[in-house]
């Protein structure tokens, strides 16, 4: 159970609490909440598994992430099942396919697509895409957007 400084800050609204207390209380939810996993997986660098839109999943090592799960991923291993059409047109052996990625930023979306900023707006694209670089701010520059 949190102590009673936290709990007092939970009961209170957001646009109420001072900049000092809102980072309290994140401190908080980051170690205690379900912010928890990513922390950890963060600071004794584990993979982690994700699973994305298109049943694909993630297999990767988070170096960063923010409050609304952006993601800085490394090491980043994508794995999906495509089910071939035979000759005749019939469903044939689903087969597992799979690809690395050195680096990634992953930003989620509500419709459960992947959502990047370019240079003239956002827009939702099929998959993830790959990051160039990053600052020390974990700011993605992305390739092929």
């Amino acid at each position: 159970m949190a102590d009673p400084k936290i709990q007092e800050l939970l009961t209170k609204s957001r646009n109420e609490l001072t900049e000092y207390e809102i980072a309290q209380l994140e401190e908080y939810e980051f170690s205690s909440g379900p912010l928890s996993i990513l922390q950890t997986a963060v600071r004794s660098h584990t993979q982690v598994l994700i699973s994305i839109r298109s049943n694909r999943k993630l297999l990767a090592r988070v170096k960063a992430f923010d409050r609304h799960c952006n993601m800085v991923l490394e090491n980043v291993k994508e794995m999906w099942t495509e089910t071939p059409r035979l000759a005749d047109g019939k469903k044939g052996r689903p087969v597992n396919k799979d690809r690395f990625i050195s680096k990634m930023y992953a930003i989620p979306h509500p419709t459960g697509q992947i959502r990047t900023s370019t240079r003239s707006g956002s827009r939702v694209v099929p998959e993830l895409d790959r990051v160039e670089s990053y600052d020390t701010m974990y700011n993605g520059v992305l390739m092929n957007v």
